[in-house]
């Protein structure tokens, strides 16, 4: 490295660093998970990735998705290093429950949680992959917003901006990264689950990480997922679609399905199924033991702010500290979510559980919601549909008239870049034979007030470069 890139990057020897385990535990976005915009290998004369499939939108409606990642110039498309280093910065972020665009880290304990080592190169590959998150762009009709319950086309980068800061009084380098306003506003939206990031960092390759975090979100609820081999190869883990057959897709699949049942994530299985391959995967989760809850609840700050928040809304429905804090830490998020929301519709509907346990035992099994809740929960749905619809046709209907002012403008402006190229004379005659041909009612206009006369002048100037088209003055 050069003495530039020292003083920045400071090695461990220079930056000495505790030696401690990390906490296992980060985030995930629900939406990135589906939406893989890294490449497997190296990529270097890609600028474009492009990605289309047909699923089910929110309605079981079946329709055209689409992906484009779009790297920068300079340093294309992100390598799976990005990826890496977006689940670190979710893992730093997570401390903070997402308060803040701005995410703060010292370089040396992101590359501790990676498992890339701590030497110059280690350093170099920090700043390529922050080069590239910062230089991505995806663009997408495949977003799923959370707060109107439909699938939305946006476009957004990852990063904003990121910078290195060495501290004046203890000398270390800290890195600030700022995340793209547009996805922190989805961020915002809580569209995360649970991550065991030092199990992720742990897997052998980009292929078997990739597959970990699209199941570790599929196996959560029930612990069972099925999935087209093709579609999960070319559209959820972008497999190169150079692997056209499911034979070939299977070499690239099978060391990373093994490596998670030898690692007792999950079992698999390859099926003949009527999907577009013929082929699918069945995939079942491995049950382990569930930690038993601290006595008295535990201490609170070993627990995240999501979990406390949960803790909170489970406690004031009655649950004891101990059975709140084990359905809070024990579980999926999202599970105890739907079914806090279970339980006050059932009190609300008059009819509340006879006791909190209850409340438990919804969560164990997920209990399924009833008719009259989910029925709300879609009207709520489509009303919000209806509301983005109508949105987005004014928008659409505001965006047209804007093009055509646009196009009107740009149309005037040549017209008057071609008349100005005339001689007083020539452009005297030619407007003489231009109000010849108005309507009488204009011409009277024209007699009156000249081009001044309102929405006369565009008339006559179109029709003087109509007549240069002609055959001139």
């Amino acid at each position: 490295m050069s003495q530039d890139q020292a003083s920045l990057f400071p090695t461990a020897t220079a930056d000495p660093a505790p030696e401690r385990r990390p906490d296992p535990y980060g985030r995930d976005e629900l939406n990135l998970i589906e939406l893989a915009f890294t490449t497997l290998g190296r990529a270097r004369s890609r600028k474009t990735l492009r990605t289309e499939w047909r699923g089910k939108d929110h309605k079981g409606r079946t329709r055209k998705f689409y992906k484009v990642v779009t790297g920068s110039d300079e340093f294309g498309l992100p390598e799976y290093a990005s990826e890496e280093l977006l689940i670190a910065l979710f893992h730093k972020a997570s401390r903070d429950d997402f308060e803040a665009r701005a995410v703060t880290a010292v370089p040396y304990e992101l590359l501790q949680l990676m498992g890339w080592g701590t030497d110059g190169r280690a350093y170099e590959r920090l700043k390529r992959a922050l080069d590239q998150l910062a230089g991505v762009y995806i663009t997408t009709n495949a977003l799923w917003n959370n707060e109107t319950g439909t699938f939305s086309k946006a476009g957004f980068h990852i990063l904003d901006d990121y910078e290195f800061v060495e501290d004046a009084d203890t000398g270390r380098t800290r890195l600030t990264v700022s995340w793209n306003e547009r996805l922190f506003t989805i961020f915002r939206q809580s569209r995360f689950k649970r991550l065991d990031t030092a199990f992720f960092y742990d897997l052998p390759s980009p292929v078997a990480k990739r597959l970990f975090r699209w199941l570790d979100k599929h196996l959560r609820n029930d612990g069972h997922a099925e999935i087209d081999v093709l579609h999960l190869a070319h559209v959820k883990l972008e497999v190169s679609h150079s692997k056209k057959y499911v034979s070939q897709v299977m070499q690239v699949l099978e060391p990373a399905l093994d490596e998670l049942t030898d690692r007792g994530y999950c079992s698999w299985a390859l099926e003949d199924s009527q999907t577009e391959s013929g082929k699918k995967l069945v995939f079942d989760r491995i049950r382990k033991a569930a930690v038993a809850p601290v006595r008295g609840g535990g201490d609170l700050a070993a627990l995240s702010p999501p979990q406390r928040d949960l803790l909170d809304e489970l406690t004031d429905r009655g649950l004891s500290p101990d059975a709140a804090r084990g359905l809070a830490v024990g579980h999926d998020p999202d599970v105890v979510g739907r079914q806090l929301r279970h339980f006050d519709w059932l009190v609300a509907s008059g009819a509340p559980p006879k006791s909190a346990g209850w409340l438990v035992a919804a969560v164990e099994k997920d209990f399924g919601l009833p008719p009259a809740l989910l029925a709300a929960d879609r009207e709520a749905a489509e009303r919000a549909e209806a509301r983005a619809a109508k949105a987005e046709a004014a928008e659409r209907a505001e965006a047209e008239r804007t093009a055509e002012a646009e196009e009107t403008e740009r149309r005037r402006e040549a017209v008057r870049r071609r008349l100005s190229d005339l001689s007083d004379r020539e452009r005297s005659d030619l407007e003489a034979r231009a109000v010849a041909e108005l309507d009488a009612v204009n011409r009277a206009r024209y007699r009156e007030k000249g081009l001044e006369a309102r929405g006369l002048r565009p008339i006559v100037e179109d029709r003087m470069a109509a007549l240069l088209d002609e055959g001139g003055a």
